[in-house]
């Protein structure tokens, strides 16, 4: 469950800082375009569309072409599998990989789109990987029954991370979960250590790729929690 939820936390954490600059990047170059004058809006206008379009194009094409799993947010996707829907390349590391791209060329391309579904969809696939890792006894939970469990635990680590919200995280978990015959209570104990993870280790990594350490950890964790 630590496991889990530092990874999740690390990959949220990754792809906002990623956004951040991205956005932050392509709006530099289109003011460098401008350069004060009116008479460059056009170029600007050009640039800032043309690489927007661009980004949204990779991302589709990515998609629609390579990965097919990663179309749509994923929570609907999740919701299917877990009531014993057989959902074709859901998961998968083709899957993970462009959902994490496809989500960020999308926000760095304006499209509207929110981060709560991506999110849970990467904390799913995360949270099966982890059970792959090469860790005496990892084998143990690499079943149809544990595999189910630690996709619901992923799933809420993934929403933890995006709301900053632990509790929410486990209540959407058994929400989407609980009719399948997999789910027990004892579950949702284990699902609050990885979504409290999630949440603690996104505020750690956000301070580190911010170059600001350790010194605040205190209020980087409850800036990050809502708190």
């Amino acid at each position: 469950m630590v496991l889990i939820g530092l990874a999740v936390g690390f990959v949220s954490a990754l792809l906002a800082y990623l956004e951040e600059h991205a956005v932050h990047l392509k709006r530099s170059f289109t003011d460098s375009y401008l350069n004060g004058s009116s008479e460059n809006l056009l170029k600007a206008w050009g640039f800032y569309s043309g690489i927007s379009v661009a980004l949204v194009l990779i991302a589709s094409s990515l998609t629609v072409l390579w990965a097919p799993g990663a179309t749509g947010s994923g929570v609907a996707e999740l919701i299917a599998f877990f009531n014993g829907v057989n959902y074709p390349k859901l998961l998968g590391l083709k899957t993970l990989f462009v959902k994490f791209v496809g989500v960020l060329f999308a926000v760095v391309g304006n499209l509207i789109v929110g981060k709560e579904g991506p999110l849970a969809h990467i904390g799913a696939n995360l949270g099966v990987y982890v059970t792959y890792l090469p860790i005496p006894g990892f084998d143990y939970f690499r079943n149809d029954f544990y595999k189910k469990q630690m996709l619901a635990i992923g799933t809420s680590a993934g929403v933890s991370a995006a709301f900053g919200a632990p509790v929410g995280g486990v209540l959407f978990a058994y929400e989407i979960s609980k009719p399948n015959s997999t789910w027990k209570f004892s579950v949702l104990w284990k699902t609050f250590v990885a979504c409290a993870m999630a949440v603690f280790s996104l505020a750690i990594f956000r301070q580190l790729f911010e170059g600001k350490g350790l010194k605040d950890v205190r209020s980087a964790v409850l800036k990050f929690s809502g708190t």
